[in-house]
């Protein structure tokens, strides 16, 4: 994962000093610059957020808008391809992503990170059979425009987990996910019939502004 800097100078620069490192066995390079643009003191953060979804999901993920490869960039030599397309990790290597950043006066932070299943098996971490299943918390959130219909709502849905007559997976995503989020609002925590449901808050009446920010061009305005 590159800083990127889209610079004829600093693209060279960068890119050759990764083939001098890890090039022997070749290797994917991308970065998330094209996809935001400039994060300033947060540069290296999407990096590392992009970096660690890709790991999560063993996916490698693609880089947007490459099109024609730099001529003066060492690609066969070095072994490098930027990845078009979402594809799994290779087989026969470590599931690992270094992450580059540069800093305007001249600093440099590298960081190596490497999946989760290097150190411990997924097998580990999953519920062995229904019974444990049934027993990992969700996350209920309920909403409503009055207080007496959140309340009413809460009680039909206390109703069913505590019945066990509802898939609480399904229960969790559809009111998480596929529900306005209205002016009155609690959550619950289900455990197998088991039901503690938080006291009752309302939100602001005021919708929050949102402002855009273009960072990076302070020398083209």
């Amino acid at each position: 994962e590159g800083h990127g800097t889209g610079t004829p100078v600093g693209d060279r620069l960068e890119v050759n000093a990764i083939a001098r490192i890890f090039g022997d066995k070749g290797l994917f390079i991308g970065s998330v610059k094209p996809n935001v643009g400039h994060s300033e003191g947060a540069s290296a953060l999407t990096s590392l957020i992009k970096s660690v979804l890709s790991l999560e999901h063993e996916i490698i993920v693609p880089n947007i808008k490459f099109k024609s490869p730099n001529p003066k960039l060492p690609w066969e030599r070095a072994k490098l391809r930027v990845p078009t397309e979402p594809m799994p990790f290779p087989s026969n290597r470590q599931k690992r992503i270094s992450v580059n950043s540069f800093g305007l006066g001249g600093a440099n932070a590298h960081a190596i990170l490497e999946s989760a299943a290097s150190y411990v098996p997924l097998s580990s971490s999953k519920p062995s059979n229904k019974s444990d299943l049934d027993n990992v918390p969700r996350l209920l959130v309920f909403s409503a425009n009055h207080p007496t219909s959140l309340e009413k709502s809460i009680e039909k849905y206390k109703g069913l987990v505590t019945a066990g007559e509802v898939n609480l997976d399904d229960l969790s995503y559809t009111l998480g996910a596929r529900r306005e989020h209205m002016l009155y609002q609690a959550f619950a925590v289900a455990q197998g019939k088991g039901f503690h449901v938080s006291p009752l808050s309302r939100t602001s009446a005021t919708s929050e502004q949102i402002a855009f920010a273009f960072s990076g061009h302070g020398a083209q305005w």
